[in-house]
């Protein structure tokens, strides 16, 4: 889906969260077995980006699955904390939903869903262990979100695969102010560095604004936390996708995709292949996928009864990559409220029996307070499936906040700015930039020093910078990347004319243009789709959103109809959602904007475009 995605001038000052995924491993250091729950590895030293490719030299012959046996996964010991909140008395403090991936030298990369800054809700951190996980690199924010983008509000659920020479960091994030987590889509992006920066898929390549690589058009809800917590493998040049997926029934599922993976655009090939599995929402989370080569089977994990005293690591296999089987439960060695698990394996999501492979998750009985424990597990094959494990008892020791570190073992993780979108007139004149850095703590610190500072990637027939002071030049609209002490973040600056609305200006602006969010819906009969049609208006302020008539939007100023369409194949109610009649067809829909100009004596306007819907079997 391509997106244009211009202004949007929409700060939020809440704190939110969302929900995770991950990645990886092999066999050369052991995995740290000394912590005790609650103490943390590390961290000592710079993040460090792997130095060598990390292409394994011994992958197996594909062999056939033995469809008369299951994977029987067992958790070696209780592993240790890779993060563990600080006592500073923080209301949120928290990693969760670890992608793992352990290379062929024994060094380990792992991506975590941490805390945002500045509106933002959540960032992706990285860390980076040389010796197999007994010390840790300084983490950083490998990736932000994009101001005035779909994906402006967060950046969660890290899961990371590596191919053709690029890290690829799928994602989830929403366009929807609100604290449930509603109307997610899952985004990529990739880097040649595990610590980034990296450039986000745009809908028809990489870098700039980012467009979803799955777009959640079912019908919107409050509540309804919609698709994304990517996990990635690649077999056989296949790039097996997996994402959540939230029905309007409350139903949860986990969908299949599949990619050709031997293409640069790989994004603009996904294909639909179906539900692989069906889940309990608010009981069990997202999953992690990993091929187990010595076996030719699928394994996928979860964690369940999440955030619970008894909650436990499931695991599922699947033969064919498409449909997966619950064959284990496991408690032993896990920690009680645990969610959101990833599985440590090999860059291209592959994992032998000799890997030294680990299982990770978020742990802690107070939200937003969440510890990471990495815990190493052990695959074999049994006659059977085996949930014996259920009927022991996880770990209930909570973790300990660990101390405060002094003033100079802080080092920034992140640098940002305030606003993170820059709208101004061109005849405003000048105006100065606000960065700062964020140390471990959260705590801001301005940056003064315009020496230290680089900006890059704008466009100078627009704006100029003398030190941390921006000149404009000439109306239009610029990204920019500004540089400090080895981190980075993108802002947006836009210099309009003197006549110009800003964004906020109005309460209500008229719509300039409108669009469809999604050209083509296909809707099945046999799995009883209900989608959602949402029309994508740019307004005259040059902000932006998503309409239909149950939207933040909706109302006499903005009504959305559905008009001119095959009423023998579907049926399409007021909020935009089509029903199917049980018959194979297609079928293009009007979509029509009749809106309201009330800076102009609510002067009637309209505006459509036309959708296609195709009803499958």
């Amino acid at each position: 889906m391509n997106k244009k995605v211009k202004l949007l001038s929409i700060l939020i000052i809440s704190a939110a969260l969302c929900f995770v995924f991950a990645a990886c491993n092999n066999n050369k250091d052991t995995i740290n077995e000394t912590n005790k729950p609650g103490e943390t590895a590390g961290p000592t030293g710079d993040p460090t980006p792997t130095t060598v490719p990390p292409i394994y030299t011994d992958t197996l012959p594909k062999v056939s699955p033995d469809t008369n046996s299951y994977l029987k996964v067992s958790v070696t010991n209780s592993g240790y904390d890779v993060f563990t909140p600080m006592d500073d008395g923080s209301s949120y403090a928290y990693r969760y939903g670890p992608s793992m991936i352990l290379n062929p030298d024994g060094s380990i990369d792992v991506w975590s869903s941490g805390l945002g800054s500045g509106g933002e809700w959540d960032w992706i951190m990285y860390t980076h262990s040389d010796d197999g996980g007994n010390t840790w690199s300084k983490e950083v924010a490998a990736l932000q979100p994009s101001p005035n983008s779909m994906d402006h509000y967060s950046v969660c659920d890290p899961g990371v695969v590596y191919f053709n020479g690029y890290y690829y960091l799928g994602y989830t994030s929403t366009i929807y102010k609100t604290n449930s987590g509603t109307g997610n889509n899952a985004f990529v992006a990739r880097s040649k560095n595990p610590a980034g920066p990296f450039e986000k898929w745009n809908g028809t390549g990489w870098g700039g604004d980012p467009s979803p690589i799955v777009y959640y058009e079912y019908p919107y809800m409050e509540g309804n936390w919609g698709t994304g917590e990517p996990s990635f493998v690649v077999v056989d040049n296949i790039l097996y996708i997996y994402c959540s997926w939230h029905l309007s029934n409350g139903t949860g599922q986990i969908r299949v995709f599949t990619a050709d993976a031997t293409s640069e655009n790989w994004p603009s090939t996904i294909q639909y292949k179906g539900v692989s599995l069906t889940t309990t929402l608010g009981v069990q989370d997202s999953v992690d996928v990993a091929y187990v080569e010595d076996y030719g089977k699928f394994m996928l994990i979860s964690a369940d009864k999440i955030r619970k005293a008894d909650s436990m690591i499931t695991v599922y296999e699947s033969n064919d990559g498409l449909n997966f089987t619950r064959v284990n439960e496991l408690k032993t060695n896990v920690m009680a409220f645990c969610h959101n698990s990833g599985l440590m394996k090999r860059p291209d999501g592959h994992v032998q029996i000799k890997d030294k492979i680990a299982v990770g998750y978020a742990y802690g009985s107070t939200w937003g307070v969440w510890a990471t424990r990495i815990t190493p597990i052990t695959i074999s094959l049994s006659s059977e499936k085996d949930f014996s494990d259920s009927a022991n008892s996880n770990i209930s020791t909570p973790f300990t906040r660990k101390a405060v570190p002094a003033e100079n073992d802080l080092w920034p993780i992140a640098i940002t700015t305030t606003p993170h979108f820059y709208e101004k007139r061109i005849t405003d004149g000048n105006f100065d930039i606000t960065l700062d850095w964020l140390d471990t703590m959260y705590k801001k610190h301005s940056i003064t020093d315009a020496s230290k500072v680089t900006f890059s990637g704008y466009d100078a027939n627009v704006i100029s910078f003398n030190g941390l002071t921006c000149t404009p030049i000439a109306v239009g609209y610029t990204k920019v990347t500004a540089s400090y002490d080895g981190r980075f973040v993108t802002f947006v600056v836009s210099i309009k004319a003197q006549d110009s609305i800003l964004a906020g200006e109005l309460e209500y602006p008229k719509v300039k243009s409108l669009s469809a969010t999604l050209g083509t819906y296909n809707v099945s009969i046999s799995a009883g789709d209900q989608k959602q049609i949402r029309a994508y208006a740019v307004f005259v302020d040059d902000s932006w959103f998503e309409l239909f008539n149950t939207a933040p939007y909706a109302g006499s100023r903005y009504k959305i109809t559905y008009e001119n369409y095959d009423t023998s194949l579907i049926s399409i109610s007021s909020a935009g959602v089509i029903q199917n009649k049980g018959t194979v067809g297609s079928t293009t829909v009007t979509v029509k904007l009749s809106g309201i100009d009330t800076q102009n004596n609510n002067a009637p306007y309209q505006l459509s475009y036309t959708a296609t819907v195709n009803v499958v079997q």
